[in-house]
Formats: structure tokens, sequence, C-alpha cells
């Protein structure tokens, strides 16, 4: 009990973290994505806390969007992709019963050797730092999911060669397969922009072209972080 107590005090001072500004932003949405990695004889114990969490969380006037999306790389590594109306709306959030228990049973079920990290930042908010941190939610036709993920997939290997390239992952939505989450982490802008324009970015770009569902809108949202 000491360690899963330790744990969901950690888990609350991480989610609390943040790189924002914090003037001129009371009304502006926020964006978080927090890291976490399943120990191997949880048995997806991790995601069903999560989507058990969730049922509550949209009920919450302060959430716009809250998803679990796991690593196409390692079935063990997920991603909580969340979207707070304000900054109130996710501080209600944090003394949520649903939430602390969340916390609690993410605690036995994480791996113990892995350091999850949390992003938290405005949407539209003032740049904190020259990182640029990336999402990209896109949806594919049913037949596509295997061509966005293996493309990507082959793009990356080069693509974490290139000087300034901090991540470069793709998750895949626990509730719809044919939904990903893109994570990209650049040291600076002009870096990301160099990347767009290499040989293996642009093939990626043609082996995906008329992939997307066409009745979901792709959603990217680009920050700038310390």
């Amino acid at each position: 009990m000491r360690k899963i107590f330790k744990f969901a005090m950690c888990a609350v001072a991480l989610l609390m973290a943040t790189d924002v500004v914090l003037a001129q932003t009371a009304d502006k949405n926020i964006l978080t994505n927090v890291f976490r990695r399943e120990k191997a004889n949880a048995n997806g114990a991790l995601p069903e806390a999560f989507l058990k969490c969730r049922v509550e969380t949209l009920k919450e006037a302060g959430t716009v969007e809250y998803e679990i999306f796991r690593s196409c790389l390692d079935p063990q590594a997920y991603v909580f992709y969340e979207v707070w109306r304000n900054d109130a709306g996710h501080q209600a959030h944090s003394a949520t019963d649903h939430l602390k228990t969340l916390i609690s049973e993410m605690g036995a079920a994480s791996d113990p050797e892995y350091k999850g990290f949390v992003h938290r930042a405005y949407i539209g908010g003032e740049p904190t730092g020259e990182r640029l941190w990336m999402n990209i939610i896109r949806k594919v036709k049913p037949e596509h999911i295997s061509t966005l993920r293996d493309s990507f997939l082959k793009s990356r290997e080069a693509t974490l060669k290139e000087e300034g390239c901090e991540a470069f992952e793709i998750y895949q939505s626990v509730l719809d397969p044919t939904i990903f989450l893109i994570y990209e982490l650049w040291t600076t802008d002009e870096a990301h922009t160099i990347h767009s324009t290499l040989p293996h970015s642009k093939v990626h770009s043609e082996e995906c072209q008329g992939i997307n569902e066409p009745s979901f809108k792709t959603k990217v949202h680009k920050i700038f972080i310390k």
C-alpha cells in the first residue's frame, strides 16, 4: 500500500507539472500527453483502468477529449491523450475519485523500470521554449491501417537519425484501430521544417495519400515548449 500511495502522490505531482505561461490563459484549452508503460504480467490492467475512468471523465464539464493509444512498436507502452476546456476543468478532474482510483490502479499495473512523463501546455498559448511538440490525430480507412503504420515505421528509422529529432512515434487507439496518434518532438521548428523536405519524409507522405477516412477531420497540435 505504501508503494501504491507513493506512486499516486508522484503521479498527481506529475500531472500537475506544466511548461505553460501563466498569464492570459484562463480560457484556453489544455493539451496533455501522459506516457505510461504496463508491466509484463498486468494483462491489460492499465488500459482497462483508464477506460473505466474515461466513462466518468467524459461526463465532466471540463473534458473535451480523453483517449488512450497503444504504441505500434511496444504493446505495453501507452499514451493518454487529453484535451481540457481550461485550467479550471483540468484542476477539477485532478480532485475526482475516479482519477484517484486510476492512479492507484496504474501504480499496481505500471512497469517500475519505466519512468513515465507528461507534456502539458495551453493550446494556442505563448511559446515557453524552442522545442516543438506535435500531436497528429488521423483516422484511416479500415483497409489502410497497415498502410499508415508500416509506412510511418519505415520512415521512422531514418527520421530518428536526423539532427533535431527527439521523438517520432506512432500509437493506435485502444478503442478504434483506425485512429492513430503521431507524437513528434523536435529541438526546433527549423529541424521539423528540414525533415519535411527529406526524401524519406516525402515518400511517407506519398504512400499515405488518400488513405484517410474522409468523414474525420485530422487534428494537428503544434506547441513550443521548454
